[in-house]
């Protein structure tokens, strides 16, 4: 039997603005190419190699050769495009009647608090797993390793969901996890399947169907 749902958190259960966040960029005349830089010092702080927001901006600022002020500003407004929206937040207080939730992502802890806290569900979830407190990022099966342990969980009894097909699903896959593909063509991306995920679908909604006729099975 399922009794706990382990859960992505970027393009997963938030979304992004990418109307907002391209309208961003042009405001603040920020490159892509600019991004991809800055993404990669996100990177370093998603692993606990930079240690705070103040840190996050001076770097950031050195990067674009533009005041930190600028870089702070900037990087605010590209966190209000990440929103949870409602059918997701549905979704949450539901399955919460039912089973443990359990976030396992590649984020910086305190900006996923932040954002739980703001749309009042961070108390929905027995936990919150991230890659900046561990030191290391999925698809290392350490870091779910680490979740089984910490929660005293079996992983037959646990279903993993994430957008990401290799880059996180392969990590819970060979610890015996249920994986789930959330295929989100909202952001046109299509991974090349290097493994076969144990369910794909295409809606966040549909994970209640999965685990529900997984426990049809097991009963």
């Amino acid at each position: 039997m399922i009794d706990t749902i382990l859960i992505d958190y970027g393009n997963t259960i938030m979304q992004v603005d990418q109307k907002k966040r391209k309208y961003l960029f042009k405001k603040f005349d920020v490159s892509k190419e600019e991004y991809k830089k800055i993404y990669e010092i996100y990177r370093m702080y998603s692993l606990g190699k930079i240690k705070s927001d103040d840190e996050y901006h001076r770097l950031c600022s050195l990067l674009l050769g533009r005041k930190e002020q600028f870089s702070k500003a900037f990087l605010d407004a590209i966190q209000s495009t990440e929103v949870i929206n409602k059918n997701t937040l549905k979704l949450l207080r539901k399955l919460r009647k039912k089973y443990k939730l359990i976030i396992v992502a590649n984020n910086v802890k305190e900006w996923i608090v932040k954002k739980l806290k703001e749309y009042g569900i961070y108390k929905l979830f027995d936990g919150v797993v991230v890659s900046s407190e561990l030191g290391i990022r999925k698809p290392d099966p350490r870091i779910f390793t680490y979740t089984l342990k910490k929660f005293k969980l079996k992983p037959e009894k646990c279903i993993f969901i994430s957008d990401e097909l290799n880059e996180d699903l392969t990590g819970a896959k060979v610890l015996g996890i249920k994986t789930v593909w959330f295929r989100n063509l909202r952001y046109k991306k299509f991974e090349e399947k290097t493994f076969t995920p144990d369910f794909i679908i295409k809606k966040l909604d549909d994970i209640e169907r999965v685990v529900n006729s997984l426990n049809r099975c097991k009963g």
